[in-house]
């Protein structure tokens, strides 16, 4: 993996819209939410809480809302599960913030294997994987499926087909 010539790497998460949804598990049900309730408004790209296990365990995530204000991911609503900007934040952590998750949503953060998991692991979600050089170049990969497994296994990956985005595919080349 290059990962000296990444300035940014960012997996996202996008779900298929749902109904009847009274606690937001991401940010399409975030979405769907403030649109109901404010109509005409639009709900922009940021820190937004969601549920994954349940109403006694909020979390913050940041939420790229395919607005316009920075024509980023105009082709859903995705629910960033990793963000890294400027390298502020050290991702040497212990297995269990790697679990629990790490940072602040509204700078740079992991979002925790555990809500992860909680969150993928009803629907069918896609994963899309940001990245962008020192000179500002970005690439992304995009597969079609993704979730993560319990913790009882390993929190394994599971992906499905690679969809192009410039980045070329990586992920699937090594066997979970």
């Amino acid at each position: 993996m290059m990962l000296l010539l990444i300035l940014a790497l960012t997996p996202l998460v996008y779900s298929a819209p749902v109904t009847n949804v009274s606690l937001p598990l991401d940010c399409e049900d975030v979405y769907i939410l403030k649109k109901t309730a404010m109509k005409n408004a639009s709900v922009l790209n940021g820190v937004y809480t969601i549920y994954p296990a349940g109403p006694n365990k909020p979390v913050k995530v940041f939420c790229e809302m395919g607005c316009e204000e920075d024509d980023s991911h105009q082709d859903g609503r995705w629910t960033v599960i990793q963000r890294r900007i400027d390298g502020n934040l050290s991702f040497y952590q212990s297995w269990n913030d790697y679990k629990d998750g790490f940072g602040d949503a509204s700078g740079e953060y992991w979002l925790g294997l555990e809500n992860i998991f909680l969150m993928t692991n009803t629907e069918k979600y896609q994963l899309r994987v940001d990245m962008e050089d020192f000179e500002r170049g970005s690439a992304y990969a995009l597969y079609t499926t993704f979730f993560i497994g319990s913790e009882s296994n390993s929190y394994t990956l599971n992906i499905g087909d690679y969809k192009n985005g410039g980045a070329g595919e990586q992920i699937s080349n090594h066997h979970f």
